[in-house]
């Protein structure tokens, strides 16, 4: 598609999508609205495109990594279960490090499976071309779409993207907006409603 001419920005109505969009993934579980968004995002616009599960995952062993326990950001239980804990001990009797559990014999466990659902965590997309931000201008909104790219937006509670929008009559805009939560679902926000909404942008 090409972007709107004068002429049709004159019109009553006028909408455009990008044509990069190719539908949304719901969440799977309540937390895990980055992963949703990170695997719609790049299932559309390139990149590698992992199950949320993983991606909960990942997130789960980046926290371990630095040092966070249970009570900073991990569900109750989790930092013991996903490693294995060395029975070898030092002169000082100081047990060896621990070893992160692969993230296939994780996901088998149903125990530990139930414990990932409550990770939450950002997408992750520096595997694909974009550009970080705020609160986006109209006007930057729309470029991005008339270039069929898409916008990834959130705070630090949740994660939708923009895909298109309309141009009213009287000048306003409303953006498309796919939210993965609950089943997910494609809406349409007055654009004023989707800046207050973003703290943090994507543009892809």
């Amino acid at each position: 598609m090409t972007a709107p001419t004068d002429d049709q920005q004159a019109a009553e109505q006028y909408n455009y999508g990008s044509a990069s969009w190719q539908g949304g993934f719901a969440q799977e579980s309540p937390s895990w609205c980055f992963a949703a968004i990170e695997k719609s995002v790049k299932n559309s616009m390139g990149g590698a495109v992992k199950e949320q599960a993983e991606r909960a995952y990942e997130v789960a062993a980046a926290l371990i990594a630095i040092g966070l326990r249970d009570d900073d950001a991990l569900p109750p239980g989790l930092l013991d279960q996903i490693h294995y804990i060395a029975a070898v001990e030092d002169a000082d009797g100081h047990k060896s490090e621990t070893e992160l559990r692969p993230y296939l014999e994780v996901s088998a466990d149903h125990d530990l499976a139930g414990l990932l659902q409550q990770v939450w965590g950002a997408p992750n997309f520096d595997d694909v071309a974009h550009v970080a931000g705020g609160a986006l201008t109209v006007d930057d909104m729309r470029a991005t779409i008339d270039a069929n790219g898409l916008i990834a937006y959130g705070d630090h509670q949740h994660w939708r993207i923009v895909y298109g929008y309309t141009v009213n009559a009287d000048s306003s805009v409303q953006a498309w907006v796919f939210d993965p939560w609950g089943g997910g679902s494609y809406t349409t926000e007055d654009y004023d409603d989707v800046r207050a909404a973003t703290q943090l942008s994507y543009r892809f």
